[in-house]
């Protein structure tokens, strides 16, 4: 039968192994005591990623690129069924001089010009009116509906408006005498501004969101002390909102 002092010693003994232990475990670096087998910690090389997208951009590739460098092709060409002719760049030659080219620009820059300047009017108008409103988000939500709407679903809902017979539209416009009995499309006086219009519908919700953006960055302090010094709204809005979404319309 051991002794007391017998117990105590092998105790001793005891403790000191786990401590020698517990230094050794405290000892050793982090990595090892996570090390995780390779197999589960590997990291794919960059090769492996680039081969998963290489179908994708090889598609992607043959559709753009391939219909663009084939483009050039036909333009510097005569191409017929069964064979193609240099041409010594007649096609450009004949763009610059037909006078159906040029009008083509002449109406490209009064088309930009009229979406532009109304755009940005109605769409500072509406971001003003609606900023700080209470049911501001929901009308953001409302108005962003025709930019979200796909462009061939656009057309058709403003074709069923515009058209001549049953349109919607046209039989408003002609109750009031601005058209006669073609449609808004169908006249070279009329068919700039309703295709405006349709633009204007559908692009002005996206200059509202920038300009509502940039009016929740316009300094307070600056809007109040003018209020304090007497300015009207029109006057704070000229002298103080204005300038501060100059770099937020140049967008």
């Amino acid at each position: 039968m051991a002794t007391p002092s017998q117990t105590s010693t092998q105790a001793n003994h005891e403790l000191f192994r786990v401590r020698q232990i517990l230094d050794q475990v405290e000892s050793k670096p982090v990595s090892v005591i996570t090390e995780e087998p390779a197999s589960l910690n590997a990291h794919p090389s960059k090769g492996y990623y680039f081969w998963l997208m290489a179908p994708a951009i090889a598609l992607l590739a043959f559709i753009s690129l391939y219909p663009f460098f084939w483009m050039i092709y036909m333009s510097l060409h005569d191409v017929e069924i069964t064979k193609t002719t240099w041409n010594n760049f007649a096609n450009f030659k004949n763009l610059v001089t037909d006078g159906r080219y040029l009008n083509g620009w002449l109406l490209l820059f009064q088309y930009s010009v009229m979406c532009l300047f109304l755009q940005i009017a109605i769409g500072v108008f509406l971001a003003v009116a609606i900023n700080g409103s209470r049911f501001e988000k929901v009308l953001v939500t409302t108005m962003l509906m025709p930019m979200m709407m796909a462009p061939i679903v656009a057309g058709l809902v403003w074709y069923f408006l515009y058209n001549g017979t049953f349109g919607w539209y046209h039989w408003l416009l002609q109750s009031v005498g601005i058209l006669g009995p073609k449609s808004i499309l169908a006249s070279s006086s009329t068919a700039m501004l309703g295709i405006v219009i349709v633009d204007v519908w559908q692009w002005t919700p996206l200059i509202t969101l920038i300009t509502l953006a940039g009016l929740k960055r316009v300094p307070q302090d600056q809007l109040e002390a003018n209020m304090v010094d007497g300015a009207s709204p029109l006057r704070n809005f000229v002298s103080v909102t204005l300038p501060n979404l100059y770099p937020v319309l140049l967008i």
